[in-house]
């Protein structure tokens, strides 16, 4: 089970910690979406539903593009892009300020500062702190 998690994970002599991170995360976001869509299928949101397997399948990608094309510079710097118009679109249909959005973009800004790659953290960070103060 170890070397089958390194393997997806990529091999610490060919991956920064920062990659490691970011395809754990993918990995983790994938199958928690993969267990919620059935629930929200039956449940009758057929938004939400679509919402999450466009997530889905576009998290597949960027894991895809990171983990086996090398990409993780790049493939992280989408997911923070994605991830902070996810956050506003999130705050507009889950309830404003009355919902349970101060958590999610709690949650949100710690895989930010996990995920995103050094150079960057000057732009995504305070731009995390700029919405969740927004809000």
């Amino acid at each position: 089970m170890d070397r089958y998690w390194k393997w997806l994970i990529g091999d610490k002599d060919q991956f920064s910690l920062e990659a490691r991170v970011f395809n754990a995360t993918c990995i983790a976001l994938i199958i928690c979406v993969l267990l919620y869509t059935p629930i929200s299928y039956f449940m009758l949101t057929m938004e939400l539903y679509l919402i999450l397997v466009v997530v889905a399948f576009l998290v597949s990608i960027l894991y895809y593009l990171s983990r086996f094309k090398g990409l993780s510079k790049v493939s992280a710097t989408l997911f923070q892009i994605a991830l902070n118009i996810a956050l506003v679109v999130n705050y507009y249909y889950n309830s404003g300020i009355d919902g349970p959005n101060h958590i999610i973009f709690l949650v949100a800004f710690f895989i930010s500062a996990a995920t995103a790659p050094m150079k960057q953290y000057y732009i995504w960070l305070p731009l995390n702190i700029l919405l969740l103060s927004g809000s």
